[in-house]
């Protein structure tokens, strides 16, 4: 029975184990491959060569055990062909789908580097997948785009990062590969930083907690930290739930009560301030619509933004 690997394939994923070539970057690891084709004089494909190494890497070297069933290729996988509306499974676990104006494909770039595209229209990169981050197109677009965005979300995918990147961007990723994904989040960083000051209230601010009841929640910025790595963390002083200028504790009964259906806790005040924060940092998050498929109270973890929450203590009630 026919192997999945040949016997040099087999022999230079040996070598890149010797080499360590799991632990380099996708770049320094696509170069060593190219230069080992050249000077061995391999003729073949030597991207697909680096990635099927990566995809059937064995810690002890036993390559020439892979099967065909534990063989993974994935520029070879069968493109399915579904509904936009369920387009989203498809792209969370980067199989190449054609649906209507919608598809998705694992290619490479100028590069060599392996990564998976959703394009709106067959030409328009919404979704980009490289070394463990989705990058999300964050320009505006029509209305239909704007629907092949919501409907080919990739929400299943709670391991990777999302980050909302510009046009250029994208278009870079997809061809060029000129900007690595450390070049990309430093860029991001450098502006947020410069930018984050103005993005958010500088005074209390209140907000209504909810549309069934007459309180409101008071909370103010108290100081915005920029480590040396760019990494931003905004304080927030959150002063409480209050009935006009009274504070109230949400555990009240006679509160709850007139929450009925919405249940108010710390963490809802927190997310209510944070959907609050989004308008402001929307170049900086996914688009509005996606929060409600993100398990991840509203912020993606972009790994240099978060926010700490400072909650003054709750007011005592009768419980009389």
């Amino acid at each position: 029975m026919s192997r999945p690997l040949t016997d040099k394939e087999i022999a230079f994923f040996k070598y890149f184990n010797k080499k360590n070539l799991l632990n380099k970057k996708t770049r320094e690891g696509l170069a060593f491959v190219k230069d080992l084709f050249n000077s061995t004089n391999t003729t073949g494909d030597w991207k697909k060569t680096y990635y099927l190494y990566r995809q059937n890497y064995r810690p002890q070297g036993d390559y020439e055990n892979i099967t065909w069933n534990d063989f993974v290729d994935k520029t070879n996988i069968k493109t399915k062909r579904t509904t936009n509306s369920n387009a989203r499974k498809y792209t969370a676990s980067k199989i190449p789908f054609v649906a209507s104006n919608l598809n998705g494909e694992w290619k490479y770039n100028y590069p060599g580097e392996l990564i998976y595209v959703v394009y709106s229209y067959g030409h328009y990169p919404i979704y980009i997948f490289r070394d463990g981050i989705w990058f999300i197109n964050s320009d505006k677009y029509s209305v239909t785009t704007a629907k092949h965005i919501s409907r080919s979300l990739p929400s299943g995918d709670r391991e990777s990062k999302m980050i909302m990147v510009g046009r250029d961007v994208m278009k870079d990723i997809n061809t060029y590969g000129e900007m690595s994904n450390e070049d990309i989040i430093k860029s991001r960083k450098d502006k947020l930083g410069q930018e984050i000051e103005n993005l958010l209230p500088k005074k209390l601010t209140n907000l209504k907690a909810a549309w069934n009841a007459n309180f409101k929640i008071k909370f103010k910025i108290k100081k915005i930290e920029i480590d040396q790595d760019g990494d931003v963390n905004v304080i927030i002083n959150v002063l409480g739930l209050f009935d006009g200028p009274i504070a109230v504790n949400y555990n009240d009964p006679k509160v709850k009560e007139k929450f009925r259906y919405v249940t108010m806790n710390e963490k809802e005040i927190e997310n209510i301030i944070v959907r609050k924060l989004f308008s402001n940092l929307q170049d900086y998050l996914p688009p509005k619509k996606m929060d409600k498929y993100l398990d991840r109270n509203v912020i993606p973890d972009e790994g240099y933004l978060k926010f700490t929450f400072e909650h003054q203590p709750l007011p005592e009630y009768n419980t009389d």
